[in-house]
């Protein structure tokens, strides 16, 4: 690729001081500027405080990562990363990268994140395989779903608003489909279906324009191109690079940024190619704008993750090997922060979250559930409700927890544990438990509020218990008998008889009052004989049962669980 010119870039008065600090980086960028050691967790130079980034300053190896994601970067310069860990996400914010302390921002169960892109009014968006997430400044957080929103695999948003997604049935990077969804997501539209053989990128494979179309690089018969996409379809091949690794970023003076592999020009850079930063101005032919400095380690991969701030640094994900202490190197992530010289398209004015949210991670009362317990929460009116979590004191603020709606009387906070009474005033049931400080408020959590309009809780077995029965293989043929009798409250009988379904665990709503209950099994123990060199030499089934035994028991709102474990076998 030639190297990007300033004449070429001069394309208008408004563009030409960011333009000509992006073409001297062309020149000053190459290998030969490198001043810093190869070996990573050295602290990266300071910072000289002014609002990009000094012209011809080198790359610098920030930190090792424990695991890549997908970044985004905000008018401030605020870092922010995808981690997956669990059955959730966490969007990470770099607090301080000489130590390499990432903080939690946001976290959300049962939800795996893909990509992350930044609107013009700081919002954060993060593309789910099951929808979208949004986080405004304030730290309000939307959740929104539609059959186009599934799949997620990159994602951008327009100055307008209009989200677009890049999305596949199967969650990959083939089969694709480009989609876009008007601000607020309460329309969404397909725009282009790619053929199949054509491959995006994961993470951050998608970069708005200012005109409202989307930059989103691929690879199209083995060629890895630029394309531009318009609101109505229509698409151009804007440039072809040697190798993209994916992410692309957009400054202003509509130059787009892309990590990627220098063409080879002898057989030393065959051997050992060069990692580079492409830029490609709309309308102009793609030129390299800064090399990395090769891994002493050997070859490198770039991961498709790129994001660029409003102070002018670029930062990068790439795989390289690293010694992180006594040992062999591995592989491993290392994120790369590379002065540009000019901002993000959206400029310093895209300020994005400063704070963290509250986050929920267990509820329970003050007294622990019985072991084995396999029912729901239950609390009553009055009592002490244990939410504990993260960054419950995550920004300054007016401090709540809302049960069913209603603020509960705090007896105790501290970062990462509350303690408060649920309310009289609510009705029996389910209740939804948040965590607010000021608009910034916790996903819901839930538990039910025990009154004497809701039953308890009465178990037989456990879990462990069903595991046990039904993996062992000696075990057929297992009949549980159960009988319950008893007088509620109110004064009315209940008799219940039944046969154990699941063998090994049982339960039952019951409303208060007081129960006997009793429990009896049969099945049957099979023997299998071996002889030496493991020769069949029969076998015998033998019935076994398990004489009735008995319990009584009280359900109160004070007490509204009990579980009960009889001899099974």
């Amino acid at each position: 690729m030639p190297a990007l010119s300033l004449a070429s870039a001069l394309m208008g008065a408004a563009r030409i001081i960011a333009v000509a600090m992006l073409a001297a980086l062309v020149f000053s960028g190459g290998v030969g500027a490198r001043d810093l050691s190869s070996r990573l967790g050295s602290p990266p130079p300071q910072s000289s405080g002014s609002a990009t980034p000094p012209v011809g300053s080198a790359p610098v190896e920030l930190m090792v990562l424990s695991q890549a994601g997908p970044l985004a970067a905000d008018g401030a310069g605020q870092l922010f990363m995808l981690g997956n860990g669990g059955a959730g996400y966490d969007l990470l914010r770099l607090r301080d990268a000489q130590a390499g302390v990432w903080e939690t921002v946001y976290r959300r169960k049962s939800a795996f994140a893909t990509s992350v892109a930044l609107g013009w009014d700081g919002t954060i968006c993060v593309g789910l395989l099951s929808g979208v997430d949004c986080i405004d400044p304030l730290g309000r957080v939307a959740h929104y779903s539609h059959e186009l929103l599934s799949g997620i695999v990159s994602l951008a948003i327009a100055p307008d608003g209009h989200v677009w997604a890049l999305r596949s049935d199967s969650g990959g990077t083939l089969g694709l489909e480009l989609v876009r969804a008007v601000p607020r997501f309460t329309q969404v539209g397909r725009v282009l279906s790619l053929r199949q053989s054509v491959e995006g990128f994961a993470g951050n494979g998608l970069a708005a324009a200012a005109d409202g179309s989307v930059l989103m690089p691929v690879i199209e018969n083995d060629v890895h191109r630029l394309l531009r996409v318009q609101p109505d379809g229509r698409f151009t091949r804007v440039g072809d690079f040697w190798r993209l690794g994916g992410g692309i970023a957009v400054a202003q003076g509509e130059t787009a940024l892309l990590g990627g592999i220098k063409r080879p020009q002898s057989l030393e850079e065959q051997r050992a190619p060069f990692d580079v930063v492409y830029a490609q101005q709309n309308g102009g032919a793609p030129g390299i704008l800064v090399q990395l400095p090769q891994s002493r380690g050997g070859l490198t991969r770039l991961a498709s993750h790129a994001a660029l701030g409003g102070d002018g640094y670029l930062y990068l994900t790439r795989h390289e090997r690293v010694r992180l202490a006594e040992g062999a190197p591995v592989e491993a992530p290392v994120l790369w922060r590379i002065p540009v010289g000019a901002p993000l398209l959206q400029g310093a004015g895209a300020r994005a979250i400063d704070f963290s949210i509250p986050y929920i991670e267990t509820l329970a009362g003050d007294l622990p559930n019985p072991p084995e317990y396999a029912g729901p929460l239950l609390i009553g009116r009055g009592k002490p409700l244990v939410i504990e979590g993260i960054n419950f004191d995550g920004k300054q603020g007016t401090r709540q927890v809302l049960i069913g709606g209603v603020r509960a009387r705090i007896e105790s906070w501290s970062g990462e544990r509350i303690v408060a009474r649920v309310p009289a005033a609510l009705e029996s049931g389910p209740a939804e438990v948040r965590v607010a400080i000021d608009q910034a408020a916790s996903d819901p959590e839930r538990f039910e509020v025990k009154t004497p309009d809701t039953p308890g809780w009465f178990q037989i077995g456990s879990p462990s218990m069903q595991s046990t029965i039904s993996n062992n293989m000696a075990i057929s043929g297992y009949t549980g008998l159960i009988e319950i009798e008893g007088v509620t409250e109110r004064g009315e009988v209940v008799r219940v008889q039944e046969v154990m379904e699941t063998p090994g665990l049982y339960s039952l709503r019951l409303p208060n009052g007081l129960y006997t209950a009793t429990f009896k099994a049969s099945f049957l123990f099979s023997e299998v004989r071996f002889e030496s060199g493991f020769t069949y030499a029969g076998s015998r089934f033998v019935p076994v049962q398990i004489e009735e035994q008995a319990v009584v028991f009280v359900i109160t709102d004070d007490d509204p669980a009990v579980v009960w474990m009889p001899e099974m076998i």
